[in-house]
C-alpha cells in the first residue's frame, strides 16, 4: 500500500514538474530582434506646476486659482480644447516654524506655530499644433507657473509606427537567426514560437525641463526634433 502511494506521489510530482518547466525543443535556435522608427512628432504634452504660499489659507487658495485661471484663458486663446487641459494633482500643506529642538523631538513639530499654507497644483496640457509651440511656451511662463516640469513630444499615429517597428524587429530576428545558423553550416526553418518583449515605447532626447524665472524669460527651451518608437521580439526557429 505504501509502495503504491509512493509511486503515485512520484508520478504526480513528475507531472507537476513537466507542467511548470518549459518543453525542451531540440534543433531550435532562439533569437531576439529589435526595430526602431524615427518619426516627426505632431503634438506636445506639458506638465506644469502652480505653487502658492500665504499665511492665510484662503489667500493661498485664491492666488492659486487666479494663476490656474490664467493658464485656462491662455489655453482657450490657443484653441486648446478643455479635454486637453487636466488637473493631474492638487495638494495643500501646512508649514510650521522649526527650531533646533525639533531635531531631537520630532513629534513636537506639529505643535509649532503655523508659518503658512502651500497650495500646489499639477496640470497637463496637450498641444496638437506644434507650429504654436514656441509662442505658447513663452506665454505659459508669463502666467505665473512655478515650473514647467517636463515636455513630451509625441505622435498621434503611435500605433501605426509601433506596427512598423514591430515588423522591423521580426525581420531583424530572422536575419540574426539566419546568420547564426549559417555560421554553423545550418539553416533555419519555420518559427515555432514568437513572443513580444516587454518595453516598446516612444522616446525623445529633446525633452526639456524649464523653471519659470522672475521676469518670465526662458531658462531652457528645446525643439521637438524626432522621436523614436521601438519594438522587440523573441522568436524560436527550427534549426536544420
Amino acid at each position: 500500500m505504501r509502495s503504491t502511494a509512493l509511486l503515485l506521489t512520484l508520478i504526480l510530482s513528475c507531472n507537476l514538474a513537466m507542467a511548470v518547466e518549459p518543453a525542451h525543443r531540440p534543433n531550435t535556435i532562439t533569437v531576439t530582434g529589435k526595430g526602431e522608427v524615427q518619426v516627426e512628432p505632431d503634438l506636445a504634452v506639458m506638465t506644469v506646476a502652480v505653487d502658492t504660499f500665504d499665511r492665510d489659507l484662503d489667500a493661498a487658495r485664491r492666488q492659486n486659482d487666479e494663476r490656474v485661471e490664467k493658464i485656462l484663458v491662455l489655453a482657450r486663446q490657443f484653441s486648446i480644447p478643455s479635454r486637453d487641459v487636466r488637473t493631474a494633482r492638487m495638494t495643500m500643506e501646512t508649514l510650521r516654524e522649526t527650531s533646533k529642538r525639533d531635531e531631537q523631538y520630532d513629534d513636537l513639530r506639529h505643535a509649532n506655530p503655523i508659518r503658512g499654507y502651500l497650495i500646489s497644483k499639477r496640470l497637463t496640457l496637450r498641444l496638437t499644433d506644434l507650429g504654436q509651440f514656441d509662442a505658447f511656451y513663452l506665454q505659459l511662463l508669463r502666467t505665473g507657473v512655478s515650473e514647467i516640469a517636463y515636455v513630451d513630444f509625441e505622435t498621434s499615429r503611435h500605433r501605426e509606427h509601433r506596427d512598423a517597428a514591430r515588423t522591423l524587429a521580426m525581420k531583424a530576428a530572422r536575419e540574426k537567426a539566419e546568420a547564426m545558423a549559417a555560421a554553423l553550416g545550418q539553416q533555419i526553418g519555420r518559427a515555432v514560437e514568437i513572443r513580444e518583449e516587454q518595453g516598446g515605447h516612444a522616446f525623445s532626447a529633446m525633452n526639456s525641463t524649464t523653471r519659470a524665472t522672475g521676469n518670465g524669460s526662458v531658462s531652457s527651451l528645446s525643439g521637438a526634433g524626432q522621436i523614436g518608437i521601438d519594438a522587440s521580439a523573441m522568436v524560436v526557429f527550427e534549426l536544420r
